[in-house]
């Protein structure tokens, strides 16, 4: 029964025992050292989330801070831009999204082509942008307002110069787009115009969904007339009732809307939207010239360049035209293996192939989302086939269809955009948040034994910036970008921040130089935008000044437009502010342009690894006395049973301790983390599964003896069960030696626990010091030494504590230890 004097002595005797054992546990010095250290752990973890700390995981520093990358302009078209020119109406107030890559004129130079203005499709409006002033007024000749069309832009427009590329008099630009309604637009942009452009128009009846353009005569010398426009010289158009359109601008004949380039056939390729690759690409010359949708010779033959046109429609259906007449050379369904519900929304590229020692070295690649009839789920594949026949490549013939599935960490799953190519590595984004460079060919090692295969993914990038969950996600929404004369890569993301509504989306681009033969995912610089970012980047050399590097231009769901150097740098990891100094103008200053304070410095993020390493404590503190507890618990219990009931019982659980004992610990460990999952719960749950053995044999050790005493055998003669001595009498007896496991134990989990997430198998979506040195590792900084230290010592520090504080109550358990 309850009494306030049985507590009170209950209290007293429990405080004696206490003083007394401080007493002993105070004359180890190691011991207070190490409970000392204890402690200040113990108060960080608690105090953590009262100090105001800046967040471990989605924190990042400025990109100021961060990113070095000079920014030549930014514009945002607005009813008050000086770019709506004298136009008052609401021309410039429906502002819209660039859905659309942005186009690049090229003023002719027999040396050195440079950008002199870009073409943004916002919505229903055209801008014309001078590169050298692009707040300037006149961008498309005196008082000329954006071009506006009869409904939304729905291609990148096309530029081709099919006039001379060396004499600004003899330049003869086409800029080229479609809109919503069927309507194909052709303005004549020369580089001496200076008045707004007079559209030529058709309309083909159905949605504009895919354009092309070519020019054959790439090396076109100074001609006689105007321009040297020859018969093959045009463009295609797809239509979303499954037409195809082809026109030569050699001819205009007049229609019912007035003159437009005569066309010269049209093909019915079913009833489904046809999509092809539009962006001109470089071919002979050194300019753009050729949309990649056309057939291209890598033996630099102008005979064959345009014979034939790649197309593909919604169903996945791959088309070779033939562009002389029309009709179909091939056609390969991509999505054969597929159910009809599963849409192919991107376009083959067509280039030349000169690593591969073929006959016709010129290959059609496409990535097509197929989606399996049982599980309902996308499969992402990449097809390569030879350009002539629309027959696979060997090595990508493993089931007869040419197609290849993209598996990294699993199988891709997300809606794959239009394949880039540099040299033999094929460069695919996807809706899933990730960018991958694709081997094409395999790799073989001595004896022509297949190393790597066609296919394998090289590396793949994936944004670790932001939070990603359910409603929280980050999306590479069109193609990678080519920039082959630098062989770098530019690619634009936009991350949902968990809201319907995608104005308030952020946009990432990110830079890979010397991207093909990185042999790891590292952007030299990416930066992000206060809205989100869906058309592909272009690059070239912009006018205006003096660049150095290429341009990269690109425009924002919310209607701004950028001008950015390619060449850059990404800074981070960054060192501490208190030995990091910048040249601010002509002065150098200590710390960081942002004025922020880093006190142990960033990683590879830009996260802030003070941060890191206080709220890391919580977890290595967590999982060491959880796991602990468990394990102590578990080998106790199993130790007072089979060593105070002994036979049968005894021997079963020996056994079985046994065969756990005898499993080598560290491989077991990591086979059960990595099929319960990542998480914090099941580090500990491991760790207490793996751990109780050694306790439980040494527990039923001291058992053994005690049980034999003459005090058990008094509990026996009072009638006091089996349950009432192991726990009420004998467990208080082994407790001391229970608790001297459990510090040892505390610090085993600890370094487990690092262990298990420096291999990749702790949960990522927390903070531990294994998760940093694991970041470390991954990004190769293992000279940053700010990123380094600090949670290996953290490691080392609690880790010695508890065997301090263990090694001094050794002594008091064991008083022949004890110093006399």
């Amino acid at each position: 029964m309850f009494s306030r004097r049985r507590l009170s002595d209950k209290y007293q005797s429990w405080r004696k025992l206490f003083a007394q054992n401080w007493s002993l546990f105070r004359a180890s010095r190691i011991g207070v050292v190490g409970l000392a250290i204890m402690i200040a752990f113990l108060l960080v973890a608690v105090a953590v989330p009262f100090m105001g700390l800046r967040d471990p995981l989605y924190w990042l520093a400025p990109e100021s801070d961060t990113i070095s990358v000079k920014e030549y302009w930014r514009l945002e078209v607005s009813p008050t831009s000086p770019l709506c020119g004298n136009f008052t109406g609401n021309l410039c107030t429906a502002n819209g999204s660039v859905d659309h890559a942005i186009a690049f004129r090229l003023s002719p130079d027999a040396f050195a082509p440079l950008v002199d203005r870009v073409y943004v499709p916002e919505g229903r409006n055209l801008f014309a942008i001078r590169t050298a002033t692009p707040t300037a007024p006149a961008a498309w000749g005196p008082n000329c307002f954006p071009f506006r069309a009869d409904a939304v832009i729905s291609v990148d427009p096309v530029l081709v110069n099919y006039g001379s590329f060396v004499s600004p008099t003899y330049g003869d630009i086409v800029l080229l787009f479609g809109t919503r309604n069927g309507t194909v637009y052709a303005l004549s942009d020369n580089t001496s115009n200076a008045s707004c452009p007079t559209p030529l128009t058709t309309n083909l009846g159905s949605p504009i969904t895919g354009l092309a353009g070519l020019t054959v005569d790439e090396l076109c010398a100074v001609p006689l007339t105007f321009h040297c426009r020859q018969a093959r010289d045009g463009f295609v158009v797809g239509t979303g009732d499954g037409n195809l359109t082809a026109f030569t601008v050699n001819e205009t004949v007049v229609g019912p809307t007035g003159p437009f380039y005569r066309e010269v056939w049209r093909t019915s390729l079913g009833s489904t939207a046809i999509h092809m690759t539009g962006f001109v690409v470089k071919t002979t010359s050194s300019s753009p010239t050729v949309s990649p949708a056309f057939f291209q010779s890598s033996s630099n033959a102008t005979e064959r360049l345009g014979e034939k046109v790649y197309v593909g429609d919604s169903h996945g259906n791959l088309y070779a035209v033939w562009m002389s007449n029309g009709s179909i050379n091939w056609t390969v369904p991509l999505l054969q293996g597929a159910s009809v519900a599963a849409v192919w929304t991107s376009a083959p590229i067509v280039m030349p192939a000169a690593e591969l020692t073929l006959t016709t070295p010129t290959v059609v690649y496409a990535a097509v989302p197929e989606r399996d009839r049982t599980t309902l789920e996308n499969v992402t594949k990449v097809y390569v086939l030879r350009a002539d026949d629309g027959t696979p490549l060997r090595s990508w013939d493993p089931t007869g269809d040419g197609g290849l599935s993209i598996a990294y960490r699993g199988l891709e799953r997300g809606i794959p955009s239009t394949p880039a190519v540099l040299g033999p590595s094929i460069f695919l984004a996807s809706t899933s948040g990730w960018l991958y460079r694709i081997n094409r060919d395999p790799t073989y090692g001595a004896n022509n034994v297949l190393t790597i295969p066609a296919g394998t993914v090289k590396w793949a990038y994936q944004e670790g910036a932001f939070k990603e969950d359910a409603t929280h996600h980050t999306a590479f929404n069109a193609p990678a970008y080519v920039f082959k004369d630098n062989n770098f890569i530019l690619a634009t993301a936009s991350w949902n921040n968990g809201t319907a509504n995608p104005s308030d989306d952020v946009g990432i681009v990110y830079a890979f130089n010397n991207a093909q033969d990185q042999d790891f995912a590292k952007p030299s610089w990416r930066k992000t935008f206060f809205s989100g970012i869906n058309s592909m980047p272009v690059a070239w050399m912009e006018s205006g000044v003096n660049r150095v590097y290429p341009t990269v231009f690109f425009g924002t769901h919310r209607g701004d437009v950028y001008s950015y150097s390619a060449s850059g740098a990404y800074l981070a990891p960054l060192e501490p502010s208190w030995v990091h100094s910048y040249l601010d103008g002509n002065v150098r200053r200590s710390g960081y342009p942002s004025g922020n304070t880093y006190i142990l410095g960033t990683d590879a993020r830009g996260r802030d690894i003070f941060s890191q390493l206080l709220w890391g404590s919580r977890v290595a503190l967590l999982v060491g006395f959880a796991s602990a507890f468990f394990t102590i618990s578990i080998g106790v219990i199993i130790g007072l049973v089979a060593g105070y009931l002994g036979g049968r019982v005894e021997s079963i659980l020996m056994r079985f301790t046994d065969v756990i004992l005898v499993i080598p610990g560290l491989p077991l460990v990591i086979i059960l983390a990595a099929v319960l999952g990542a998480g914090v719960g099941n580090i500990i749950l491991v760790i207490a599964i793996v751990g109780w053995p050694g306790v439980a044999r040494v527990i039923r050790a001291e058992v053994l003896s005690l049980k034999e005493r003459p005090f058990i055998d008094s509990a026996r003669v009072t009638g006091a069960s089996n349950v009432r001595i192991m726990f009420r009498h004998i467990a208080p007896n082994v407790a001391p030696l229970a608790f001297l496991y459990m510090t040892f134990a505390v610090s085993g989990a600890i370094l487990t626990e690092a262990a298990l997430s420096f291999i990749g198998l702790g949960d990522v979506n927390t903070i531990s010091w294994g998760i940093m040195l694991q970041d470390v590792s991954q990004s190769k900084a293992l000279t940053a030494w700010w990123w380094l230290v600090p949670p290996g010592l953290a490691i080392t520090l609690i880790s010695l504590a508890f065997f301090l504080v263990g090694r001094a109550f050794d002594e008091i358990v064991n008083p022949r230890l004890r110093k006399r």
